[in-house]
């Protein structure tokens, strides 16, 4: 027969260890409650933006050139204006 000491720490041990499983399951269990707990609102929201059909698209960005005002096109047409007469000055000069 085994000593009694051993006997006393090796089944206190066992105790210890069974408590520190059945705490880390707890605390396993309670995380995994408050996960299920979220993805069931994450769940409702989705059912219920598929029963209202309204569904948020993202405004898609445009490529290319961006539209100008009158007031633009103007400052641009009439800036032009002066660089072409001043590439006609110029050719004129060297002619």
């Amino acid at each position: 027969m085994p000593n009694c000491n051993f006997c006393k720490f090796n089944s206190s041990y066992r105790i210890i260890e069974e408590k520190k499983l059945d705490m880390d399951l707890i605390k396993t269990i309670e995380e995994l409650r408050r996960e299920k707990l979220k993805l069931e609102q994450v769940i409702a929201s989705l059912e219920k933006l598929q029963t209202t059909g309204a569904v948020a698209v993202p405004e898609e960005k445009r490529r290319g050139r961006r539209s100008m005002s009158l007031k633009e096109r103007q400052e641009v047409s009439a800036r032009m204006k002066r660089y072409w007469e001043g590439r006609h000055k110029q050719r004129r000069a060297w002619d």
